[in-house]
């Protein structure tokens, strides 16, 4: 099970430019840059949990239930409030959109850039090229050998 993000995986809650992420079965632990947008939004959930007295370094950044992190009803809350943000984009009836597009379209965005799919799986923390190559859409046999 991944562990819920925290106040204290900003490099710096005031100022963030990447979080820190710890390692899953699939990745290994990484240190994500964030995108202008992200730090808006993160500086903005900081500046909030610290009015309620709440953005301590254990504070969660995107659960504030009452629930034990990592239950069901505490991963569910998060599940519900993405979904909201597909909605809101449009992009709820898109059956290949998911929470995971989000770090799938980075990966991408990265090698359309240029990026060696290598650089790519470390940006993603992946432990092999073959799962980058599917969260990225890649087909190796064409996209590669015509870089």
């Amino acid at each position: 099970m991944r562990s819920p993000r925290r106040v204290g995986d900003l490099n710096d809650p005031d100022n963030s430019q990447y979080v820190h992420l710890p390692s899953t079965r699939r990745l290994r632990p990484r240190r994500a840059e964030l995108t202008p947008w992200a730090h808006q939004v993160l500086a903005y959930r900081v500046m909030t949990l610290r009015r309620a007295g709440r953005g301590g370094p254990g504070t969660l950044l995107a659960y504030g239930g009452t629930m034990p992190p990592g239950g069901a009803k505490a991963q569910a809350t998060v599940c519900n409030a993405l979904r909201d943000v597909l909605n809101a984009a449009g992009l709820s009836g898109e059956p290949d959109v998911r929470p995971s597009s989000l770090r799938h379209w980075v990966g991408r965005r990265a090698f359309d850039a240029g990026a060696p799919i290598e650089q790519v799986a470390t940006l993603l923390g992946h432990r092999s090229l073959d799962a980058t190559a599917e969260d990225i859409a890649l087909d190796w046999a064409r996209e590669v050998d015509h870089r």
